[in-house]
């Protein structure tokens, strides 16, 4: 199962299985309003649910030496919200979390309330770009421990992707 654990600044979740001190990488999870009463660990299933979060990928450590500050980079998160065309950012990459907000570079995804991609959205990975388009439903997988991106049928004309 896909567990977050809360860190110490009580707004980050963390999932332990991301964080490697010898990479600088790690996967969270930013609760608006603070940390949720009583859960010091957090299912996927249960994030979901919690419309006012975000979901991180940081190129920073949450622990070990090179560990980025946790109540500074909770109260950035705080601040990048309050933007109003990334307000409904649901998926955030940050390159340089370290930075002041007014540096990161980013890659934002923005979803509407019923979980809908907001406008097409491209993320440069290096040698790799990907392209998500407005209108795509974003949504658990069936096991619960990922997410799918799918067009929505009333919206799009695609064929029939069903096993035969």
């Amino acid at each position: 199962m896909t567990t977050f654990t809360q860190s110490t600044a009580q707004a980050l979740y963390f999932l332990p299985e991301s964080v490697n001190p010898t990479l600088p990488y790690s996967i969270g999870f930013w609760v608006k309003g603070g940390s949720i009463e009583g859960s010091q660990t957090l299912s996927l299933e249960e994030t979901w649910t919690i419309k006012q979060g975000v979901y991180l990928f940081l190129k920073a450590v949450p622990e070990g030496n090179d560990a980025i500050d946790l109540s500074v980079l909770s109260d950035r998160i705080g601040e990048f919200m309050i933007t109003p065309s990334v307000r409904n950012t649901r998926f955030l990459w940050i390159d340089n979390p370290e930075e002041l907000v007014s540096r990161w570079r980013f890659h934002a995804l923005t979803l509407s309330p019923t979980d809908t991609v907001e406008r097409l959205t491209f993320f440069n990975f290096r040698n790799y770009e990907l392209a998500i388009a407005s209108g795509v439903i974003c949504q658990l997988n069936a096991t619960k421990d990922g997410f799918v991106f799918a067009p929505d049928p009333s919206l799009h004309n695609l064929p029939s992707t069903g096993t035969e």
